[in-house]
């Protein structure tokens, strides 16, 4: 059995990228509010308190399987 690395490799960065960006989505969605006041001013007070950590629970957990699918595709795909 061969395991076609690209994949793994990718699949192993978008893992631990979603990973890091899951345990510090309360930093994040700060920082992007605080963006958002600072760069729009009043107008970017509405955006600004809807940007909640809980936002970026899914798009983590949808990474983390999409990396995980890539590198069981790479290890176990067909060739």
């Amino acid at each position: 059995m061969t395991v076609d690395w690209p994949p793994v490799i990718v699949g192993a960065v978008i893992t631990t990228f979603s990973v890091v960006i899951l345990r510090a989505r309360t930093w994040i969605a700060r920082t992007i509010a605080n963006l958002q006041r600072a760069t729009f001013g009043p107008l970017g007070e509405p955006i600004a308190k809807r940007s909640t950590p809980n936002g970026l629970i899914a798009p983590s957990i949808l990474g983390i399987a999409i990396g995980v699918v890539m590198i069981t595709g790479g290890i176990f795909g067909s060739h």
